[in-house]
This record gives C-alpha cells, structure tokens and sequence, in this order.
C-alpha cells in the first residue's frame, strides 16, 4: 500500500498517488490490476475527507459495509513507475440503495491515463443486504455530486477501444456443471481464496479479482497459444488490456475453492475480449468478468498495434470453435 495526499479542491476530491517500482511488471508499466488499487484507495480516502468516516470506520464503528456490485475501467494511456497521479473522484449517480463514483487517474498536465467506474452500496453487516443510504451521509453525497455536475464531466482523451457486448444479466449457473469435461475445454485455471487476499469485511477486496482474472488469462495464454506473457515481453510484443469490466455476483471468503473458465468472446485482427467467469464450488457464479485486450509490437520503440501472428490467431479460433461445440 503506498500513502496517497488527499485534498479537496472546489467541487472535487484529489488524491496523489506515485507509481512505485514493486507495482510494474516486465512490460515496464504498472500491472493492469492497479488502477483497481488506486482508484478505491482514492475512494477509501473520499469517504474520509467528504463523508467524515473512513471504509474501516464504516465496518469496526457502524456494522455497515461499503460493497461494489461493478467495477470497470478503461486504459488511455500507460503509467511508468515514478510518475505521479491526481485521482479525481466524481459522484456520477447516486440512487436510493446505490452510488456510482469514477475515479479519473491524470498526470503530465492533466492527460487521463485511466478512468475508473465504481458502482457500490451499503449494506448491513447484520443482514448481509443492500440498505438506504444513511441519511446522515446522503446530504453529503447529494452535495459533492451537485459540486461534481458544476465542474463538468469527467475529461475525455485517449484510446478507447469499443466493442459490442452481450446484455447485462445474471450467469446460468448451470453452465458451469455442464462446462467441465474431460476435454480441458473450457480452460479453468483453480484459485483458492487466502486470507491475505480479503479486508477487514472477512471477505475478498475488490481490486484482488481482476489478479485472479489477468492470472487465469495469462495461464490460457501459456496453454492455448503456447508463449508466456514474460516471452512475448522479451520479444518486444504484448497484450496491454484497454477496458475491463467485472460484476461481483456473490461474496467470496477466505477457504473458497474458486473454478475460474476463460473463454474468448471476441476476435478482431489486433483485438481480443476474454470472459473470465469464477465458480465456488458449489457451481455459483461469484465474478463475471470481460478483459478487452489489444495484441502490440514495440519493436519500433513504442506501443503499436498490430494483427494477432497467424499462428496465434488459428489457436485462438480453434479454441473459440472447440468451446461452442461444448456449450
């Protein structure tokens, strides 16, 4: 965890957030799961400055719960260790049992490097359920957003990659049981829940899902296509991730068995999306997640995308092929 400088601004809250080494992979920018941390880092300190009661507070002091039912990004640009960021966070909608923040992450004179989508609510530790917002934070909230909507909209830039995605809705958890065969297809990468991986609510942080996800992901990758991410590194090619998305179905614990399948959704000529969907062992969907990635080429000396090596993109089909004959 690394300290983040708070300060509210007229109409918004920022917070500044270094990139530190230990956060950068072989690409030699931040891991992609850490603009999760950052941004509920930045929300966790929100909560303190605006509301007056840190996530910890909410749990130890009121029995409440601050739960995210989705969380998304979107990648406009890579952070390299070093570099500082202002974390700005909105209040985009605020509903009766329900609160829509982003947390817009800039640096180098105001250009976004990723914005955030983080839609939360309060329940009650005593019933496990979703409740009215307290009203003694809701003036509060209903104030900030107004504040928010002064300022204007969140700042637009960089590259977004936009692709057409299924409806939103409940997974069947009968697929699952009907998913594992002896074929190895779908591939299913298996993650025991630790201890370490959950918060002081005694169940999983947030941020901790999207590891899982990009681990499941990596591990296909080794399988399927046959290179490690490390390899493709080493080659001067890669598969930065530009948008992710993740909808928590169902809370998981420390001892939960999870059953991660990863199927490819979407193939285009330098463009994939992975469905990345975690079972307990009961067959329960807990996280429904897509992964939209771009394949690149560095050799040149910067990101460029590029078509998927013909040898990859016939794995890949074949994969896709082999799943839908055993849906």
């Amino acid at each position: 965890m690394h300290a983040a400088q708070g300060s509210i601004i007229p109409g918004l809250f920022k917070v500044s957030r270094r990139i530190g080494f230990g956060e950068c992979d072989a690409a030699r920018i931040y891991k992609t799961p850490r603009a999760i941390d950052i941004a509920v880092e930045a929300l966790d300190a929100w909560f303190e400055a605006v509301l007056g009661f840190s996530w910890a507070t909410l749990v130890n002091g009121h029995d409440l719960d601050l739960s995210f039912v989705r969380i998304a990004c979107q990648y406009l640009r890579p952070v390299t260790a070093g570099q500082t960021l202002e974390v700005g966070i909105r209040v985009v909608k605020s509903e009766p049992t329900a609160i829509t923040f982003t947390a817009t992450a800039e640096t180098d004179g105001d250009h976004p490097c990723f914005r955030v989508t983080l839609v939360t609510s309060f329940i009650s530790r005593t019933t496990m359920v979703a409740i009215p917002i307290p009203a003694k934070f809701s003036h509060k909230i209903e104030q900030y957003q107004s504040a928010c909507l002064d300022q204007g909209q969140a700042p637009q830039g960089g590259h977004h990659v936009v692709l057409s995605a299924e409806p939103q809705g409940q997974v069947d958890p009968n697929r699952f049981t009907l998913q594992m065969n002896p074929t190895g297809v779908p591939f299913v990468q298996q993650h025991r829940i630790v201890y370490g991986e959950c918060g002081l609510s005694g169940k999983v942080y947030p941020p901790r899902v999207f590891d899982m996800a990009l681990e499941a992901v990596g591990e296909w990758y080794l399988r399927i296509i046959g290179i490690s991410w490390l390899q493709q590194c080493i080659n001067l090619q890669g598969q930065p991730f530009v948008d992710i998305n993740c909808r928590y179905l169902r809370d998981m614990h420390p001892g939960t068995l999870l059953s991660i399948v990863v199927k490819v959704k979407h193939l285009g000529a330098a463009s994939i999306v992975y469905s990345v969907v975690g079972y307990d062992d009961s067959g329960s969907p807990c996280f429904d997640a897509q992964l939209a990635a771009c394949y690149i080429d560095e050799t040149s000396g910067v990101y460029k995308p590029t078509p998927f090596p013909e040898d990859y993109r016939r794995r890949i089909l074949e994969y896709q092929a082999r799943c839908r004959v055993d849906d």
